[in-house]
């Protein structure tokens, strides 16, 4: 069925990711999955290539900046001790016109394994991510079991759709093509004109690690006390995190009382119904988050400005907005550079929630007090993170697993220093639990 897929023209957002693509800050992102228990080598890597024969652009290269086509080969599993380094050949930095965008390791011990995968986000966003290695956790169980996969089948021809726009319209109220047009310009020129800064920090003479991360994992009750705040104030835990994460942002760059600007891109997931046989590729837009440094000095407005602003992305579809900006500036000469120059910061960070990653798995498996079985691993944590460009210093996910919140940065060290990587990340998480306890002191004090 593939033959007839390729050549496949690449979408606009694929060749913006191209365009935005350079040597020192890759658009590529790493997926790390942390399991406890044995496993198989022969039988993890066959589930592997089982899992790569179910996602196309996962084993493809691109031709001319204008195609994908089946690469010559595939990516082989690079097995190490646990505490050996990971150092990826040719550094971070995949180009696509001469291999396909995945890389995978497996460190492992007696009793430990942990499961790096890097991708590059023209061929794979996160989504596809969860689906592609949920697919290869599902081959792996049923195969430690002595049994078929039972994968529920895959339309590869689907991927030639990909691209299309996916406007979510009320057919009682129709959107008109000019007004569509209208808010893409606006959104476009304040994007232009709004500026945002950058995170306070200088040129360190370190490289960046790999795969980088830091993150902090709360407890089960103070993952359950900031849902309960939200809630309190009638917002929701995403709205929480990013009230929380502007508040940072300001503290940080000691802008308490500036009017500079804050912005927070969040990666948008454009799935539908019909794409529930997909297989893995880039399918999301972005949706911004921009407010002043001063406006956060207070905090509960700010949480229902933020709430408000969610709902209306929502409603909007933002992510298919900045989708549509990409194509038509694709057509105008030199306009890109407005989205991928390295000299300008394009927002001050990003911030992704995946909630529990493993519900995007196409195939449930098994759990043990939350956590998902695989053979006799049981993956006890994910950590990722989007890429990082230039000017934008630091970039965040969240995640909840098992019913604990893992809040997940990557830091440019370059930029900001390990050190103040991880200060940048340890006031995030005293914000957080400011606000965990915020309800509970004033019940107090009532």
């Amino acid at each position: 069925m593939t033959d007839a897929l390729f050549p496949l023209p690449l979408t606009p957002f694929e060749r913006y990711m191209l365009a935005d693509d350079r040597r020192d800050y890759p658009m590529t992102y790493v997926a790390q999955f942390h399991f406890r228990g044995t496993v198989d080598r022969e039988d993890w890597e066959a589930a592997y290539h089982e899992a790569l024969d179910r996602h196309p652009l996962l084993t493809s290269v691109v031709q001319g900046r204008r195609f994908w086509v089946p690469a010559s080969g595939r990516s082989e599993i690079v097995w190490l001790g646990l505490e050996e380094k990971i150092v990826p050949g040719g550094g971070e930095y995949i180009d696509l016109s001469q291999q396909a965008g995945i890389r995978a390791w497996m460190n492992v011990s007696d009793d430990q394994v942990r499961l790096t995968v890097q991708f590059h986000h023209a061929c794979c966003d996160g989504i596809g991510c969860f689906q592609f290695v949920g697919d290869w956790l599902a081959a792996y169980h049923a195969r430690s079991n002595g049994a078929n996969s039972g994968l529920a089948p895959l339309d590869s021809l689907a991927l030639a759709e990909r691209g299309k726009s996916r406007w979510k319209i009320d057919q009682s109220a129709p959107v008109s093509r000019w007004r569509t047009l209208r808010t893409t310009c606006s959104e476009l020129l304040k994007f232009a004109v709004r500026r945002p800064s950058p995170l306070r920090g200088n040129r360190t003479h370190q490289e960046n690690s790999f795969p980088g991360y830091r993150h902090h994992t709360f407890s089960k009750g103070e993952s359950r006390r900031l849902r309960t705040t939200a809630s309190q104030a009638n917002a929701n835990l995403n709205d929480l995190l990013l009230r929380d994460l502007f508040v940072t942002l300001a503290d940080w760059n000691n802008a308490a009382q500036s009017k500079e600007w804050l912005q927070i891109a969040m990666p948008s997931n454009l799935r539908g119904r019909g794409d529930a046989d997909l297989p893995a590729a880039n399918v999301i837009g972005y949706a911004f988050m921009v407010c002043r440094a001063r406006d956060c000095a207070d905090e509960s407005k700010l949480l229902k400005v933020i709430g408000d602003s969610t709902a209306d992305i929502r409603e909007r579809n933002a992510g298919q907005l900045f989708l549509d900006g990409i194509t038509r500036l694709q057509n105008i000469p030199g306009a890109l550079s407005l989205f991928t120059s390295p000299r300008s910061c394009a927002t001050t960070t990003v911030f992704s929630n995946v909630g529990d990653h493993t519900h995007r798995f196409y195939s449930r498996l098994p759990r043990v007090s939350g956590r998902s079985i695989t053979g006799k691993l049981t993956l006890e944590r994910f950590l990722g993170t989007p890429p990082l460009r230039p000017l934008t210093k630091a970039v965040f996910l969240a995640t909840i697993y098992a019913g604990e919140l893992t809040i997940i940065m990557r830091g440019d060290d370059r930029m900001l220093g390990r050190d103040n990587s991880q200060k940048l990340l340890d006031r995030f998480v005293g914000q957080l639990l400011r606000s965990s306890t915020a309800e509970e002191q004033i019940a107090a004090e009532d």
